[in-house]
């Protein structure tokens, strides 16, 4: 096993891929991303590696953690917010945008 292997935290990057896979359920048909997701490679391959695609990877780490797609979007959504009230406190808390505030005209 390389250096590399050992210092990555494996459950972690899992639950990253459920979080996106509920952002791109959400995504149009037409998206490049969704096509990406749902590609499924052609050709032969070697006996013991089957054609998988990275949603059917996903699907596998949900099942072992009993999530579905449905529940992986409230997530997402979730902390979607919790990001924006994060960044909104940030920005309007800051000294400089106080300035402008009391700047600004009536």
């Amino acid at each position: 096993m390389s250096m590399i292997n050992k210092n990555i935290n494996w459950d972690i990057l899992d639950f990253r891929d459920i979080l996106w896979a509920g952002h791109v359920v959400r995504r149009d048909e037409e998206s490049h991303l969704k096509q990406a997701w749902l590609f499924k490679p052609e050709g032969r391959r070697p006996r013991d590696n089957p054609k998988k695609s990275w949603w059917d990877q996903v699907q596998s780490d949900m099942e072992e953690i009993n999530l579905t797609i449905e529940e992986a979007q409230v997530r997402w959504r979730l902390i979607s917010i919790i990001f924006l009230l994060y960044f909104f406190y940030y920005f309007f808390t800051q000294p400089r945008f106080l300035v402008i505030l009391k700047n600004f005209p009536k």
